[in-house]
């Protein structure tokens, strides 16, 4: 980690430290913000669960499905997609995400941002971010010091900026597992599909 990265990541630090459930400053955008046409959120996971609940209260169309992305596909995204809609964000598990990804090719759209969501051993989280900077490191700030890493995954996403002609790197955020949205047994993504 370069000094640069350090001194952000220390600065969004303190900002998590005193604000929860706010949008800290390393998760407000600094350009326009790819516009989302709709939130989708895996309804089996309760991090998900909280997700989903967090695009709802900021006022975005969330959309509940319980796993099987084909019903909400047929429902839901061909019909936005065929019409000419836009970008979507959600948190599903990666098999989830992989059969978005393939339909979405279809409509010359692709993963923009990725944020896996690990826990690689007891009592430990591990957010590994996929994004072109500035998102990347925007990203890693807001989540090394994030009990409610699904509600700043959201805000996240919900102010990513376009990086067009950027390379995407990923990175690792470990932190401690509180317990709160614990992911044992599991894997959950947040993710961004735009054109």
């Amino acid at each position: 980690m370069d000094r640069r990265h350090f001194c952000i990541a220390s600065a969004a630090s303190v900002v998590c430290l005193g604000a929860e459930h706010e949008v800290s400053a390393a998760e407000r955008p600094p350009g326009p913000a790819i516009a989302l046409d709709q939130v989708l959120f895996d309804s089996r996971h309760p991090c998900s669960g909280a997700f989903g609940t967090a695009a709802a209260r900021a006022g975005w169309r969330a959309v509940a499905f319980p796993g099987d992305v084909t019903a909400m596909w047929r429902e839901t995204l061909l019909p936005l997609w065929a019409a000419g809609g836009g970008a979507i964000a959600g948190m599903t598990t990666a098999a989830g995400l992989f059969c978005l990804e393939q339909l979405a090719k279809d409509y010359w759209m692709r993963v923009v941002l990725r944020i896996e969501h690990r826990c690689p051993h007891p009592g430990m989280l591990a957010h590994r971010v996929t994004a072109a900077e500035p998102m990347l490191t925007r990203a890693c700030a807001a989540l090394s010091c994030a009990p409610d890493w699904p509600v700043r995954s959201f805000g996240l996403l919900r102010g990513c900026v376009r990086s067009k002609n950027q390379p995407r790197v990923s990175r690792i955020v470990p932190c401690a597992d509180r317990g709160r949205y614990s992911i044992a047994g599991s894997e959950l993504v947040s993710w961004i599909i735009a054109a």
